[in-house]
């Protein structure tokens, strides 16, 4: 994609400001999801390997509920607001498809550095 150097230099940004250093990207990609008559995506993780993950929000998505849940012993549920961001390890988790608008995020895997 001729926009991939913007979304780099986003993850730098936000890698910069949390102090997390990236030793690899595994992959990155940006998400736009709608409401598509289903509620939420399956439970997943994104690789079958050992991974982090970042997932930034990249607008205010119209729905408050479109949240990112991710299952861990609290089940942090992250608001789409625009320009959040949070930084995880490969955990289960799922998101929740707005009934209204849309929500447009960007994900990037990785191995984490020393």
């Amino acid at each position: 994609s001729p926009y991939h150097i913007q979304f780099i230099d986003i993850i730098n940004e936000f890698c910069e400001q949390q102090k997390i250093k990236i030793e690899k990207f595994y992959r990155m990609s940006v998400n736009f999801t709608y409401n598509n008559g289903h509620e939420t995506t399956d439970i997943h993780t994104d690789h079958d390997f050992p991974h982090h993950q970042i997932i930034i929000y990249l607008n205010d998505a119209e729905d408050k509920n479109a949240e990112t849940v991710i299952l861990n012993n609290k089940n942090k549920r992250i608001k789409p607001i625009q320009y959040r961001g949070i930084c995880f390890k490969s955990l289960p988790h799922y998101l929740i498809f707005p009934k209204f608008g849309h929500r447009v995020i960007l994900i990037a895997t990785f191995k984490k550095g020393k």
